[in-house]
C-alpha cells in the first residue's frame, strides 16, 4: 500500500472521502485493505510517498497492521 493511504487512512483515519478511513477508491483500508485498488500504485502523488507491505495482526477483531 502506498504511504499516503497508509498514513492518512490506516493510521490516522482521516475523513477526506465520505467517511473516516476511506481511501479515494471508497475502500475502508483499515478493515478491507485487500480491496484497495492497485491503480493507486501508479498515481504520482501516491507513488512519491513510498510503499509498504502490510500484514494484518492476525486477531480477527483487530484493525491493526504491521509494516
Amino acid at each position: 500500500m502506498d504511504g499516503l493511504c497508509y498514513n492518512n487512512f490506516v493510521v490516522e483515519q482521516k475523513n477526506f472521502n465520505g467517511a473516516p478511513g476511506w481511501a479515494p477508491d471508497k475502500v475502508h483500508v483499515r478493515s478491507e485493505a485487500h480491496l484497495h485498488t492497485r491503480a493507486c500504485l501508479v498515481v504520482d502523488y501516491c507513488a512519491t510517498t513510498g510503499f509498504y507491505l502490510l500484514q494484518h495482526s492476525g486477531d480477527p477483531g483487530a484493525l491493526t497492521y504491521s509494516s
